[in-house]
């Protein structure tokens, strides 16, 4: 069975590696298939052609929205 992480954050937002430590870690835990889903950003796919990653990355983002004066989180 295939390990998937779709909701990492990185340095570009809350997180707290950069995306560089983000590959590795995922390599070492051999998660096939991730998506960096830093707050309103997708500034961590900028590094991502200078690091080798044999698995998956899926483009995404978490996009802040607020809806009746509640604040809702929603992974795209």
């Amino acid at each position: 069975m295939s390990k998937v992480d779709l909701h990492v954050h990185s340095l570009f937002s809350d997180g707290t590696d950069s995306v560089k430590e983000i590959i590795a870690k995922a390599s070492k835990n051999d998660v096939s298939i991730i998506s960096i889903t830093d707050h309103n950003s997708l500034e961590a796919y900028n590094e991502l052609n200078e690091i080798e990653y044999n698995g998956k990355i899926i483009v995404g983002t978490e996009l802040d929205c607020v809806a009746y004066g509640i604040n809702f989180h929603i992974l795209g």
